[in-house]
């Protein structure tokens, strides 16, 4: 539908496009996420590639920083004994 064709238009040419170029080989993922499934400690978390590594580091140090920050202050929440 013309209406469409500069919203999901754009998206499905991207899909059609990108199909098979993805930076990511969904066999290897697969293969990781058995490996995972089958290990004596199963992860909860489980990034797969480079990016999503990249993502993960970020978001953990950025927890990091803000948990060290306001760890006196969050701390102090604790009833004071009378």
């Amino acid at each position: 539908m013309p209406e469409y064709a500069e919203t999901a238009g754009r998206r499905r040419r991207y899909r059609e496009a990108s199909d098979g170029q993805q930076p990511g080989d969904p066999l290897k993922a697969i293969a990781v996420m058995m490996q995972a499934l089958d290990a004596e400690r199963t992860p909860l978390h489980l990034p797969l590639g480079p990016n999503a590594f990249r993502a993960a580091d970020a978001k953990l140090a950025n927890f990091c920083d803000d948990i060290e920050t306001w760890r006196s202050v969050a701390i102090a929440t604790d009833f004071d004994p009378e």
